[in-house]
C-alpha cells in the first residue's frame, strides 16, 4: 500500500532537539523538547505540512497526534510518578 511502518525511529534520523538523548536521564518525547522543535523549526514544518498559515499550537497538536496540551499534562504528571526522567536542558 505504500506506507512505512516502523517500530522505532533511528536517531540518526532526528532532528537535533531530540538526538544525543541519554534515555536514562532524558524523555525524548517531553513537551519541552517539542516546543524547542517548533520554536527552531517553525518555517520547515509549514513547508512539509504544505501549510503556511500553521499556528504554533496546530504544529504542536500535529506533533502530538491532535493533543499537546494532553501530553504535556501527561509528562508533567509522568514526571511526577516517576515514569520519566525530569526534564532538563
Amino acid at each position: 500500500m505504500g506506507l512505512l511502518v516502523r517500530a522505532s525511529t533511528q536517531t540518526d534520523e532526528l532532528p537535533s532537539e531530540f538526538k544525543d538523548l541519554d534515555q536514562e536521564k532524558d524523555y525524548i518525547w517531553a513537551y519541552q523538547r517539542l516546543e524547542h522543535f517548533v520554536e527552531n523549526n517553525e518555517a520547515v514544518i509549514r513547508e512539509k505540512l504544505n501549510n503556511p498559515y500553521m499556528s504554533r499550537r496546530e504544529m504542536l497538536d500535529v506533533l502530538c497526534f491532535g493533543d499537546f496540551e494532553k501530553h504535556k499534562e501527561n509528562c508533567i504528571l509522568w514526571e511526577k510518578q516517576g515514569k520519566i526522567p525530569r526534564y532538563t536542558t
